[in-house]
């Protein structure tokens, strides 16, 4: 007997084999062969997509969903199936995130961060239990939404001004400066404290500054001679 073609058409088949003698007259003899095929492993698991998009918040508890990935494998029997994995690299925040091994759903394992990565790239893994194994990847691209969750940074603890009693009008005494994390980047904000006229009861204000940072002097007259100290308005939430 001689396989002439591809067999895994179907797992089984059943062969009726008849022989014939050359009496006279010929004399017959039947028998069935009942055929299994045995599954050799050449198939490697196959992702419904080539990337997977999915979407979580920075606050997003550990433990949260974040998406389902699915691969399927044309083998028979522990040949067709498949566990999960993701790859380990620098460049994947892989220790953010885990996965099912049997059901691929991806959840996040620790607290995420979007200043570090907006959009962490995930590399999942399908293996078989063929022998050898064999496997392919997928791709998981995370977008991480943005909440504020940082405070504003001054650049020193402590600011100590001297402004004399006749100080003209328009002149910088003070220049702050804050920094803000941002998504790869630090911003720098700027805020002004600025002396009002001598008559007033609050003799120094603040002014957003953003492109300059310089506080100037708006004396309308010239200050008294007095020891007046001004102390900032708590910082807004958010």
């Amino acid at each position: 007997m001689v396989v002439k073609g591809v067999v895994l058409v179907v797992p089984n088949y059943t062969l009726s084999v008849i022989a014939t003698d050359t009496g006279n007259p010929p004399l017959h003899a039947a028998k069935d062969i009942f055929l299994t095929v045995t599954d050799i492993n050449d198939n490697a698991p196959e992702f419904e997509k080539d990337v997977y998009h999915a979407n979580v918040m920075e606050v997003a508890d550990p433990g949260t969903s974040v998406i389902q990935v699915t691969a399927v494998d044309r083998d028979e029997g522990n040949n067709s199936a498949i566990v999960y994995s993701l790859l380990d690299t620098p460049d994947t925040h892989s220790h953010w995130f885990q996965i099912d091994s049997h059901s691929g759903l991806i959840t996040t394992r620790a607290h995420i961060d979007c200043e570090t990565d907006p959009v962490p790239q995930l590399i999942v893994m399908a293996q078989d239990n063929g022998r050898p194994p064999l496997s392919s990847t997928g791709t998981v691209l995370v977008t991480i939404h943005d909440v504020n969750d940082n405070e504003p940074i001054f650049d020193q603890s402590f600011y100590n001004v001297s402004v004399a009693e006749n100080e003209s009008k328009g002149r910088c005494i003070l220049k702050l400066i804050c920094h803000m994390r941002r998504i790869h980047r630090w911003e720098s904000l700027q805020t002004a404290a600025v002396a009002a006229a001598a008559g007033c009861d609050v003799k120094f204000l603040l002014l957003h500054m953003p492109s300059r940072g310089r506080i100037p002097s708006l004396l309308r007259s010239h200050l008294a001679t007095a020891d007046h100290h001004h102390h900032p308005p708590p910082p807004a939430n958010g």
